[in-house]
């Protein structure tokens, strides 16, 4: 993951603010509607402990979305600390949750990982922290 961090440095800090802002806005917004269907299926399948974890992704990218918004406007740097702490927790649950699988896994489901859950959450991270 330190890698990916390099590389989405490397790049990031390259584009214009309001671009790298934009981009990681679209991902939250994307990675939020994704745990709202997710949660909805739990619910549906009466799946208590993955709707409890879902439940709260889709809580920690609302405050997310809700911090980018307020980077993008200049202001509520409340919001901007809560959406800090939101993504370190995605990131840290993400990790921990797909660490077995990525070990133990052949190479296009650890690039299905890269590209689907750590890539995105990592923009919003490097957002969050240097714009």
């Amino acid at each position: 993951m330190e890698r990916l961090k390099e590389e989405i440095n490397s790049y990031y800090s390259q584009i214009p603010k309001s671009e790298a802002l934009r981009m990681a806005l679209d991902n939250c917004r994307e990675l939020l509607r994704q745990s709202v269907e997710i949660t909805k299926n739990n619910k549906k399948e009466k799946k208590e402990e993955e709707l409890l974890t879902s439940s709260h992704r889709v809580v920690c990218y609302k405050e997310i979305n809700e911090g980018l918004i307020a980077l993008i406007e200049n202001h509520s740097s409340e919001k901007i600390k809560k959406a800090k702490k939101s993504i370190d927790l995605l990131l840290f649950i993400i990790q921990n949750e797909t660490e077995d699988v990525f070990i133990n896994s052949e190479n296009k489901i650890r690039e299905e990982l890269i590209n689907e859950k750590y890539i995105p959450n990592l923009i919003i991270e490097w957002t969050l922290k240097n714009c």
